[in-house]
């Protein structure tokens, strides 16, 4: 099983639809580890799930945050970000990257 992922989509109220509903429900993206985390997920296939199935600006939740994977690809795709992490390291290692993240962000748009 550690070729397959599994992503559950939750709303609060009524739901809405999938961006684009053909786009390919299983799909291939390399692993580039960035973190020694044991279950680190590419950003490009976060990505690709938060553009699908949200809209700029919404918030993402991620209740397992572990090294923020989810919330570089929310900032990248325009999304606000929540994210909850009980281990203390692996938070530090998320607050890092999103930090990191949202300063060149805002450098490029400083630029742009």
């Amino acid at each position: 099983m550690k070729s397959a992922e599994y992503v559950g989509f939750f709303f609060k109220g009524k739901a809405s639809s999938i961006n684009n509903c053909s786009s390919k429900q299983g799909l291939y993206v390399p692993q580039i580890d960035e973190t020694d985390h044991p279950t680190e997920k590419p950003v490009a296939l976060m990505k690709h799930y938060l553009t699908n199935s949200t809209q700029p600006g919404e918030v993402v939740i991620d209740p397992f945050m572990g090294t923020g994977t989810t919330g570089v690809a929310a900032i990248r795709a325009g999304r606000r970000f929540i994210g909850i992490e009980r281990d203390p390291r692996w938070f530090e290692v998320a607050r890092q990257r999103i930090d990191e993240e949202i300063a060149g962000k805002q450098t490029l748009d400083f630029f742009a």
